[in-house]
């Protein structure tokens, strides 16, 4: 019998959906969102973690991969406490900065090689620090480190927010994987 696994869910648990929140704390919509007809319903409307896991359950999802977010959202160390508390339900996958230079390799290290997390989050567009593109030199240490374990990763690629599609664009990533072959 085969498994479905959903590769990309944001449940509503600790601070996953403060990226999408107000100033106030009110979840909202802004006009990316909305000009593509989204609306909140179910779970992310009622902020409710148990609703989401009846969602995954009437959708026939088996296993779900959560990504971490590192720009107003679900801390590490969170993620890695909910895969723990249901690890036949969620696959963590942390979210690492390579900007951060040692502190990515040292997350690697931590929540990937001697973690659970099955691989890395990355989102050059909504990196906390500064953002990059995925085949510049300052991600190569990174990719190297990844290569000690099971290589994969979660690049999350998106329009709805910026005008700049440059860091969102589909690359070659043909350079990056042979600069990390150890």
């Amino acid at each position: 019998m085969s498994k479905i696994i959903d590769f990309r869910v944001r449940p509503p648990y600790e601070g996953n959906w403060d990226f999408f929140k107000d100033e106030s704390g009110k979840l909202t919509l802004d006009g990316s969102y909305a000009q593509y007809g989204f609306e909140y319903k179910g779970s992310p409307k009622n902020e409710s973690f148990d609703e989401f896991l009846e969602e995954l359950d009437r959708a026939g999802v088996d296993k779900a991969v959560i990504p971490g977010r590192g720009l107003r959202g679900i801390s590490n160390d969170s993620l890695i406490e909910l895969a723990n508390k249901y690890p036949d339900r969620f696959i963590a996958f942390p979210y690492i900065d390579p900007t951060e230079g040692e502190k990515a390799l040292k997350d690697i290290d931590k929540y990937v090689i001697n973690g659970i997390g099955k691989g890395v989050a990355l989102e050059p567009g909504f990196a906390a620090t500064e953002t990059y593109d995925i085949d510049s030199e300052i991600v190569f240490p990174f990719t190297r480190s990844l290569r000690k374990t099971i290589f994969r990763f979660c690049l999350h690629t998106a329009r709805l927010h910026f005008r700049i599609l440059m860091y969102f664009h589909p690359k070659d990533l043909t350079e990056w994987q042979e600069s990390s072959v150890i």
